[in-house]
């Protein structure tokens, strides 16, 4: 397996298992070709009864609305604290890019309406 091919869990791992490089590579993308094994296939059909659940698709949903009200939050207040601390344009640009992980584009989108 190449180091491409390492799940990122495993990168810094001196010599772990196959099942569980296996097990995390599912993890990491839980397709049906990285079912390698009895034990990928049992949390797999688990997954998938458990994603069945029309509460949980609920739950997840707001869970995930939580999250993106917080991020969008946190986004706001580094522009805002850069901005206050008299930061250079540019340099909040690139550091909000590297710390939300965003495209140029959506950085400076969250500039022009947190500036």
């Amino acid at each position: 397996m190449a180091k491409a091919d390492v799940p990122l869990g495993l990168q810094a791992i001196g010599n772990p298992s196959q099942e569980l490089k296996d097990m995390l590579k599912y993890i990491e993308k839980s397709t049906a070709e990285n079912i390698t094994n009895g034990d990928i296939a049992s949390v797999s059909e688990l997954v998938d009864k458990v994603k069945k659940r029309r509460e949980v698709g609920i739950n997840y949903m707001k869970s995930w609305e939580v999250e993106q009200i917080a991020r969008e939050e946190s986004i706001r207040k580094t522009i805002s604290i850069l901005k206050n601390l008299d930061v250079a344009k540019a340099t909040v640009i690139e550091k909000v890019m590297e710390q939300y992980e965003l495209t140029e584009d959506a950085t400076i989108e969250k500039i022009s309406l947190y500036w």
